[in-house]
């Protein structure tokens, strides 16, 4: 046995890990836009800033209520709020680290630094291994790096958990300025890896918290916020025609194996695919054209929630044009077919059928919605979409230099305004939220409205002035042909149900003023019924410059084709179209119901709506 003294054990406990793991989160987040200008790998979206800060909002949240806390029980406590709050590739890597720490000290009341030196290169490890093609040059090369500074250093002896933790942020940053060098589109835009980017931000957090200074970090280090941002001109940085959709979800089970899913998904041409975690919960991340076969293949695993799929292309045409107004809505607008080469994003609403939960028009298309309601003994449910979605949709568009006008389906039919007032109070406060008091082909119409006068160069809040001018006169009338759909939801009492088909009426369906969609007329008997419906709405155009109309259906073309013929002949219909309605009214009132909405022609800034039929 030596005669020289045992080195001391320089240990971490549970309090203070705590505590450096929330410094260097809020140091993540408050980088957010920094890195998102710096977003070009895997693809140019503007996104992993709000993707990171989302991950680590999570963890931040989730730890923020422990006391007295063991070091497992804090890594547990992030490593599950990561998985479920992860967002983006970036933020199931994170997701994948944290989880790869808690299982490797499960047993740890406090972790002796050289512990976790070995717990933290394990971690690097499983995290390369949850990506099926993973690239150096990215957050993956920085997390190796610190681990091997932290090992490096630790093998020199005797060393204390400032100068260790010192020695693997040095490396991180080493390999931070290195990925230009690996990644060509890094290189062409001029800048390092988002990604990697924000793991060293969120290592200067947790550095600054060891020195006693939080965020007091030194100004002579590379930061995000100090980056230029990225150049877009070269065309390796437009996005693909493939992998429209940035999709993800939690699997939450038994047992769950990371082999297992990626068995399932073989064969999908799948891009940028993560899996983070295990055990009972498993985070999938993937680029995909279809979301509903994702979720799909991996529904034999266990339940399936957190179902998330963001539409790049839509994100990049933004990014690519930054400083203008957006437009927000939800998707119980159903949109004409210009509205969608307007500056609008669309947030989806979840339809669920018993524990079967959809992204409307993403994962359920007008199709399917209406062969379940037919053949599904579940009643249809709609609900608004979590504040996260519009937080997230909010914080991209704003990083990109975006004012943002968000327009939703009435406060009395829905709590989705509610969702999104609540996301734009924690973004910025110049984002302006509206209850268009509407729903369905007339919510629609406001939005393409709005979105037209934010492409003329309106302001925000010159918008609301006028959306709001307009609110009492967009008009939703629905002409429901069967009424067992809506008893079978619960929205229609069972008594009328029973009447309706014993007396052979149809019941129209109309938006009041308060924003409830309540009974209007009653079209007695079958003959002529569609007649009496565009003769009753036509009654309703008051206004001498005519109107703009839209006329959607729910799995009954030739009834919407028959309504849009015989108004596109009136005079007072000065432009139309033909839609086929969602979710909205469709998923309540059922197939075979027509729809119509109605706006002033006046309240649009194109002359060129004029009489186009």
């Amino acid at each position: 046995m030596s005669g020289h003294p045992a080195h001391p054990r320089y240990e971490l406990g549970g309090a203070s890990l705590r505590h450096a793991l929330i410094a260097g989160a809020e140091h993540v987040i408050r980088a957010r836009d920094a890195l998102n200008r710096i977003n070009v790998f895997p693809v140019p979206d503007g996104d992993t800033g709000t993707n990171m800060a989302s991950t680590f909002s999570a963890m931040r949240a989730g730890m923020q209520g422990l006391r007295r806390a063991s070091v497992a029980n804090v890594l547990r406590t992030a490593a599950d709020e990561a998985i479920d709050g992860a967002r983006g590739n970036s933020g199931a890597i994170v997701a994948q680290f944290f989880s790869s720490l808690a299982q490797s000290l499960c047993r740890s009341t406090r972790v002796a630094l050289p512990e976790l030196s070995v717990a933290i290169h394990e971690a690097a490890i499983a995290s390369r291994r949850a990506l099926s093609d993973p690239k150096e040059g990215t957050i993956l090369s920085v997390m190796s790096a610190f681990a091997a500074g932290l090992q490096s250093r630790g093998s020199q002896g005797r060393v204390g958990l400032r100068a260790l933790f010192g020695a693997g942020l040095a490396q991180a940053r080493r390999a931070l300025a290195r990925t230009p060098r690996q990644l060509r589109v890094l290189a062409q835009a001029g800048v390092v890896d988002a990604g990697g980017q924000g793991f060293v931000d969120f290592l200067e957090g947790v550095h600054a918290f060891i020195e006693k200074r939080r965020g007091a970090l030194d100004a002579r280090e590379t930061s995000a916020t100090d980056a230029p941002e990225a150049d877009f001109s070269h065309p390796d940085h437009a996005l693909s025609e493939t992998f429209r959709y940035c999709s993800e979800c939690v699997i939450e089970g038994c047992g769950l194996e990371a082999d297992s899913a990626r068995a399932l998904l073989h064969g999908m041409g799948l891009d940028s695919l993560v899996l983070a975690g295990g055990g009972t919960r498993l985070k999938i991340h993937a680029h995909t054209d279809t979301p509903a076969l994702l979720f799909e293949r991996l529904a034999p695993l266990g339940r399936i929630y957190g179902r998330k799929a963001d539409d790049m292309h839509a994100q990049s045409r933004a990014r690519a044009h930054a400083g203008g107004v957006y437009i927000v809505t939800d998707s119980a607008a159903d949109l004409p077919p210009q509205a969608h080469a307007l500056p609008i994003q669309v947030v989806p609403v979840r339809v669920n059928f018993g524990r079967d939960e959809f992204l409307d028009r993403i994962t359920l298309p007008h199709s399917e919605l209406y062969r379940r309601l037919e053949h599904d003994p579940e009643p249809v449910r709609t609900s608004q979409p979590p504040s996260g979605d519009f937080k997230r949709m909010y914080e991209t568009l704003s990083s990109a230099g975006h004012g943002v006008l968000s327009l939703h389906i009435s406060a009395g039919l829905s709590g989705t305004w509610q969702a999104a007032q609540s996301a734009a109070q924690r973004v910025a406060e110049q984002i302006v939220v509206l209850d268009t008091g509407n729903a369905g082909c007339g919510q629609g119409l406001l939005v393409e409205m709005a979105g037209m006068w934010a492409q003329a160069g309106l302001a925000p809040n010159a918008i609301a002035e006028r959306v709001y001018a307009q609110k009492p006169h967009a008009k939703t009338f629905a002409l429901i042909a069967d009424l067992r759909y809506g008893v079978h939801g619960g929205r229609i009492p069972k008594w009328l149900g029973w009447l309706s088909r014993k007396l052979g009426f149809g019941v129209v369906i109309h938006n009041h003023p308060g924003g409830k969609i309540k009974p209007w007329r009653v079209l007695l008997g079958a003959n002529r019924r569609s007649e009496r419906f565009v003769a009753s709405v036509l009654r309703q155009m008051r206004d001498p410059g005519g109107y703009r109309v839209l006329v959607g259906h729910c799995a009954a073309p030739e009834s919407g084709a028959h309504v849009y013929a015989q108004l596109a002949r009136h005079a007072a219909v000065q432009r139309i179209d033909l839609i086929e309605a969602g979710p909205a009214i469709g998923a309540h009132a059922g197939p075979g119901t027509v729809v119509i909405g109605l706006l002033p022609i006046a309240a649009y800034p194109d002359a060129s709506l004029t009489r186009s039929a």
